[in-house]
């Protein structure tokens, strides 16, 4: 049988919220397997989907760093 987690459990194990987690279901974006209750759960699968997740998401906070610097001017001590 399949290991399930969760979603606080889950949560822990890739270091998001369960907040996130929630977002990310109503997205779309790392949909959660439910029980008959409604209760949501995650799977090795799942893990193995956000850690996907997770490996795209800082090359766009480098690419918005980059935009960042090259539209605006950071102050220094010396420029104010």
């Amino acid at each position: 049988m399949e290991k399930r987690y969760k979603p606080g459990e889950f949560g822990k194990k890739i270091n998001r919220s369960v907040g996130t987690l929630r977002l990310w279901d109503r997205k779309g974006k790392l949909k959660a397997n439910r029980l008959p209750s409604g209760q949501r759960y995650y799977t090795d699968e799942h893990l193995e989907q956000a850690l996907n997740i997770e490996r795209k998401l800082p090359e766009k906070k480098i690419l918005f760093m980059q935009e960042f610097l090259v539209t605006n001017k950071i102050l220094t001590s010396k420029d104010k």
